[in-house]
């Protein structure tokens, strides 16, 4: 099963998000110079409201870690997204 079908079928590919990436911006305008394939893949831990709780970041961490894993391991694990 692809990742995208995971997705879908969890319900999470229906999700509508916002949000603000900075760390991913310098990434972006070096590879784009360099005309290379690149993905940032973040842990998201809390919702940015002040009210942090340090108790999910290992879950963030290690999700974020699987996904990078998935798609190094699958060339075509992000095709169609």
């Amino acid at each position: 099963m692809s990742l995208e079908e995971m997705l879908l079928r969890s319900g999470l590919g229906r999700l509508e998000a916002s949000s603000g990436e900075m760390e991913g911006a310098g990434v972006s305008g070096a590879v784009i110079r360099a005309h290379t394939e690149w993905i940032v893949v973040k842990g998201v831990s809390d919702w940015g409201d002040g009210l942090k709780h340090d108790g999910y970041q290992a879950l963030a961490a290690a999700s974020a870690a699987d996904l990078a894993l998935e798609v190094f391991k699958d060339p075509h694990a992000l095709d169609g997204i």
